[in-house]
């Protein structure tokens, strides 16, 4: 009686110890479970903050640009507008100009005598139209000179301002297909290493079970060494 009771208080102890074997392990995979999915958690928020300032900061640049684009053509503007009005200016003194001459020439006409006046009269007529029409077609060929240049430089403005743009818009386009590769590459490091803890907690499943099985083994060949039957 008294070996019996010996081997069966050592079988006991025996499955009380894998009891508590198991029950460490179950406790030792749980943790860890935790810290493996409070690390990923920490890591995913780390990262999108990340992303989230960059965006930020590069929606700040690009309205700082826009803004500096928008100053460079307010300022272009103001130029033309310059422009205008020097040559409205010139115009008007032209105008003025030409009102003077006519005055004159009428003040000297009128101290010639009436023959006289009558051939120098057709004579200036003739000269008048002339030059009239010369400087006519001056005055219209330099507003021609200046249209052009004027839209030639607001072309030259408005082509450089496209590309700018058209960079700008391919940068934001590189800028934005390269997040999306980081937050790929993101989403296949997290699956990888979910993966792995899924491996790593398999392995520590089967671990525990072969060492469960093991001890059951051991108590099994224990218990049919010894026989309880008195």
């Amino acid at each position: 009686d008294r070996v019996r009771a010996e081997a069966v208080a050592a079988k006991l102890a025996e499955i009380q110890e894998f009891d508590r074997v198991r029950a460490e392990a179950k406790e030792e995979m749980k943790a860890q479970m935790k810290s493996n999915m409070r690390a990923m958690r920490d890591a995913r928020h780390a990262y999108f903050e990340k992303l989230a300032a960059a965006e930020e900061k590069a929606h700040e640049e690009m309205m700082e640009r826009r803004r500096g684009w928008m100053e460079v053509a307010r300022v272009r503007e103001e130029q033309l507008a310059e422009l205008e009005a020097k040559r409205i200016e010139t115009l008007r003194e032209f105008g003025r100009a030409e009102r003077a001459r006519m005055a004159e020439d009428e003040e000297r006409a009128a101290q010639y005598d009436e023959t006289q006046w009558a051939k120098d009269l057709r004579q200036w007529g003739i000269d008048d139209r002339e030059r009239k029409q010369k400087q006519e077609e001056e005055r219209m060929e330099s507003i021609a000179k200046q249209k052009q240049a004027s839209k030639e430089t607001a072309k030259e403005y408005q082509e450089k301002l496209k590309q700018i743009i058209e960079a700008k818009e391919e940068e934001a386009k590189q800028r934005r297909r390269e997040e999306r590769e980081l937050i790929a590459a993101y989403e296949a490091a997290r699956v990888e290493r979910a993966e792995s803890a899924k491996a790593a907690l398999k392995a520590e499943r089967e671990a525990v079970k072969q060492r469960a099985q093991e001890i059951e083994e051991r108590l099994a060949e224990r218990l049919a060494n010894h026989s309880f039957v008195p």
